[in-house]
């Protein structure tokens, strides 16, 4: 009964690293050259990278 505890729990925790990876590739969006969050960048109006 224990391990079938313990297979539950371990389960639980890569589904929930799952959808946490695919949430953060797919969708937020990231910039195209260093590949962080673009939200961390400053940007202009148009769109482009402020340097």
């Amino acid at each position: 009964m224990r391990w079938i505890q313990w297979w539950l729990v371990a389960s639980m925790y890569f589904v929930t690293l799952g959808i946490a990876f695919v949430m953060k590739r797919g969708l937020i969006r990231h910039c195209p050259q260093c590949k962080h969050m673009r939200s961390n960048h400053d940007m202009r109006r148009d769109g482009s990278f402020m340097d």
